[in-house]
């Protein structure tokens, strides 16, 4: 279960950060790709959910925090009024996802020697940010 809410949350951070950073988005194209993994994430976000249980949706560590939220807003907001170029967005939305994977990764990793098994949705979600990547790659 705690594999499941560690995908769940970066899931959660990643659309954050998307609703984040699309005011500052320029280039239609760009806009229209960011909303479209958007929608992906929700659509994987609503699958992940719906293993969890009822509980997914009180605060029971699949949201960030308030402060960590607050955090990445801030930071998200602050990089891209400065640089509105799609290379500088394309360039921050790659490090979000490449975070993303990497602490599922740990946290897999983590739980599988403390005996836990794996689980397909961190596969899909690695798939899917791998995925936006690839697709981000052709604005740098």
């Amino acid at each position: 279960m705690e594999l499941l809410k560690e995908v769940l949350k970066n899931l959660n951070v990643g659309v954050d950060a998307i609703d984040s950073i699309t005011d500052n988005v320029q280039d239609d194209e760009l806009r229209n790709l960011i909303y479209c993994q958007k929608r992906d994430i929700n659509n994987l976000s609503h699958k992940v959910s719906l293993e969890i249980g009822r509980h997914a949706t009180a605060d029971n560590g699949t949201f960030p925090d308030k402060m960590e939220r607050t955090m990445m807003k801030s930071a998200v907001k602050m990089k891209s009024m400065m640089d509105k170029s799609s290379t500088n967005i394309a360039e921050m939305l790659i490090e979000g996802y490449n975070m993303g994977i990497n602490d599922v990764v740990r946290v897999a990793h983590e739980l599988e020697e403390e005996g836990e098994r794996g689980n397909p949705y961190v596969g899909e979600m690695v798939e899917l940010y791998d995925r936006n990547i690839q697709e981000l790659r052709r604005y740098l």
